[in-house]
C-alpha cells in the first residue's frame, strides 16, 4: 500500500528528501583520483562529468594532477593558501 509523503513542515521530511541527500547542487571532491591508476582515475572523472551534465551539479575538484585539471571547465589556482588565479579571463 503506498504511503503519502510526509508534510513539508516536518523537519524529518526535509532530511529524508532524496533530492537534498542524493543530488546536492555542489559536491566537493578532494583528490578523488589521488591514489588510483590512470584508467580508474579516468573512469571516476567520466562519472563526475556525467553527473555534472545529467544532474546539473557543480563539482569542486581539488587535485594536484595537471591531467585531471586540464579536463575541467575552470581552474582556480592556489598557492600558500591564497588564490593566485581565479580561472576567469580578464575582459
Amino acid at each position: 500500500m503506498p504511503t503519502s509523503p510526509p508534510k513539508s513542515g516536518n523537519p524529518k521530511a526535509k532530511l529524508a528528501n532524496p533530492t537534498t541527500i542524493n543530488e546536492p547542487a555542489i559536491i566537493w571532491a578532494d583528490e578523488p583520483t589521488g591514489d588510483l591508476d590512470s584508467e580508474t582515475a579516468q573512469g571516476i572523472m567520466d562519472l563526475l562529468f556525467e553527473l555534472n551534465e545529467r544532474n546539473k551539479q557543480t563539482f569542486i575538484i581539488v587535485t594536484h594532477s595537471k591531467e585531471i585539471g586540464d579536463q575541467c571547465n575552470r581552474i582556480v589556482t592556489m598557492r600558500d593558501g591564497l588564490v593566485v588565479d581565479d580561472g576567469v579571463d580578464a575582459v
